[in-house]
Parts: structure tokens; sequence; C-alpha cells
């Protein structure tokens, strides 16, 4: 594989200079995979607390002064967080960031322009038109999917051994470490998610398509294009007449959002409405274990819906 390649030779051709790193990084599932690969050498900054909003969240000046600083910034893209694109063309153009979604992983740095020295990186798009490889079509929760995730892992780890090569060793088994836990909570979510599979699913928002492609589930619809988003009557009416059409449907809330939608969708239906879903894992506590939290939990309560509307 190209990016492994890539990461042996980079052990190989840098120099050893132990320093101390600032990694900022964007959402929890990106903090979580990003502090599996640094254990022992530090831990990385999650701008996004627990609570908070990922589409609408502002800096603390505390926080600018850190992304001024950073070392590494390791973000999903501009599209998942408007606010954090602002603050980087504020930080400026020394400022590198990884970029993990729209081009299968983009590190930019002066300017966004200057990729000589970075040759295994050619295949990468230019940060503007952010053309390439794309997991699936226009969804910004790619994290769900673990196969995406462990690629990610490797990209985040390739940066960190280029900026920090005195560590690269560490690094490495960090890798290695970081995607056997990700391929086991694969397994079991997986596992978890057999009795769901076939089950009618409706979403609250659009967030779960690479989780349904991970896992083989079904998701009839979406009760809005995003948690940003309202959604209009006519949207709303048809959706209504496919739970009524569909016998034991799952309807699941977002955490932190009003579930008023939803009610109005399955009253007078025998649609179940589930537990809350939390797919950026922003109720979960930050560090290396909340993106098994996050794969596992999401799996538990899509079970426990589709499992009791079957007994039903």
């Amino acid at each position: 594989m190209r990016i492994v390649t890539s990461l042996a030779a980079l052990l190989a051709a840098l120099p050893a200079a132990a320093r101390d790193l600032t990694i900022v990084t964007d959402i929890p599932p990106v903090h979580s995979l990003t502090a599996m690969l640094m254990q022992d050498v530090g831990e990385p900054v999650l701008l996004l607390g627990q609570g908070a909003d990922p589409h609408h969240f502002q800096l603390r000046p505390s926080q600018a002064r850190t992304l001024a600083e950073a070392d590494l910034v390791v973000w999903v893209g501009p599209e998942l967080t408007p606010w954090l694109d602002r603050a980087l063309d504020g930080a400026g153009a020394d400022t590198r960031r990884l970029t993990l979604q729209g081009d299968e992983g983009h590190d930019e740095h002066d300017e966004h322009t200057d990729h000589d020295d970075h040759a295994d990186h050619d295949d990468h798009a230019d940060h503007d038109d952010h053309a390439g490889h794309d997991h699936h079509g226009d969804e910004l929760h790619q994290w769900l999917d673990p196969a995406i995730a462990l690629e990610w892992t490797t990209l985040i780890a390739t940066e960190l051994v280029r900026i920090d090569p005195a560590n690269a060793e560490i690094y490495q088994a960090n890798l290695a470490e970081a995607q056997r836990r990700v391929i086991e909570t694969t397994v079991a979510t997986r596992i978890l998610l057999e009795p769901a599979q076939g089950a009618p699913l409706i979403m609250a928002h659009n967030a779960y398509d690479s989780y349904a492609h991970a896992f083989g589930l079904t998701i009839l619809g979406n009760v809005a294009d995003s948690d940003a988003s309202a959604p209009g009557a006519g949207h709303l009416s048809g959706l209504r007449q496919t739970v009524l059409a569909t016998p034991g449907a799952c309807v699941f809330p977002e955490a932190g959002e009003d579930p008023a939608y939803l009610i109005t969708l399955t009253e007078g239906t025998d649609a179940r409405l589930g537990g809350p879903l939390d797919p950026a894992g922003v109720a979960l506590t930050p560090g290396p274990d909340l993106y098994d939290a996050l794969l596992t939990g999401l799996a538990e309560t899509i079970h426990d819906c589709a499992t009791q509307t079957a007994k039903d």
C-alpha cells in the first residue's frame, strides 16, 4: 500500500530531532484517532469539547492562539467545520494542516502550494478544489466507516513522523496498535448489528451513510439534510407516508436536538422512536477510547430499537 510505503520511507530518510509538539484536532473522533497515535509522546488538543456543535462553533481566544502556534492541525475539512476553515485562514500560511476528507488526506503548508518537498503526496489534489478520492459522495461523517478511519490513522501517523522523526518508532508501534483496536471494534460492532441488518431505519439527518455502508444497514430516509437545516413540509409528508407503508421502522433522534419532528413523524404509526444517536461523539468523554465507544454506542442504540421492534 502506497501510504504505508511512504511511512516506512520517512522512517529511514528523516533526521532525528526531539521536540515538543502542539497537535490540534477539530472534532472528537479525529482527536481520538490522533490520541491513539500519540500515546507515550503527548496529547493532542481538541477544539470541539463535549456538547459543542461541530457545525456552529466559535473559537475562544486561547484556542485561536493555540491554533496559530500549532505544529500540525488535523481536521476533517472545511465543509464540516467552516468555522475552523476561517480560523486557519487567519492563523497564517505557515500553519501546517492535514485535511482528511475530500482528497484522502492532504498536507497543506506554505500557502497550500509547497509540495516540492512532499514527493509521497504528489497524488493529492490542491486544497482549493478538493478533487480526489471521495468514499461516500457528499457524506461529511466518513469517520463512521472504520475502513476510512484506518486510512486516516496511517495519514496522521505519516505526518507525525514527518514533523517528529525522533519518535518515529513510537508512532509506528502506536499505528499498529490503533489499527488493531479499530479492526477489533469493527468486528464487535458488526456482530452487534447483525440483527439490525435489513431493519428499516430513518435518521434525524443525513449523517450515517458511511456507517450504513460499513455495516450493511438500510436507511429509508433522513428527516433533514443536515442538523443545521429544517425539513420542509412536503419532505416530512412524504417521509411519513414511507413510515406508514413500512412496518417496524426505527426512527432515531439526534443527541442534543429537539425530537419534535420525529415525534410528529411517528405519531399514529407502528414505528418505534429509538434512542438518540451521537455521530460526532460530542457527548462522549474525549480521548483514545472515544472512537471505539462511538462505533459501539451507535450499534447498541440501533440494535436495541431493531430487536425490540422485531419482538413486537
